[in-house]
């Protein structure tokens, strides 16, 4: 039951990190051009929307990526040019 139990585990860790490269991928993509259509690396059946978030006094902002159909949500900080 161990070795199951163990090959669950690394699946899932292999899993997570496809995940990841895919929203690091996507976060590239999504800083270039905030108006590409880019799927969503969690569920892969709707494209992310993004809003941009002002802070106060800095050269920099946050890119909120998300997702309308699974509510995932990642952000980037991005400098002002």
């Amino acid at each position: 039951m161990e070795k199951s139990g163990k090959k669950c585990d690394l699946e899932n860790k292999v899993k997570s990190e496809d995940i990841l490269q895919k929203w690091i991928d996507t976060a590239k993509a999504l800083a270039n051009d905030p108006a590409s259509e880019v799927l969503c690396p969690n569920c892969g059946e709707e494209s992310l929307k993004t809003k941009e978030i002002v802070i106060s006094g800095q050269d920099k902002f946050e890119r909120m990526l998300y997702c309308p159909k699974c509510s995932a949500v990642n952000f980037i900080l991005m400098r002002k040019k």
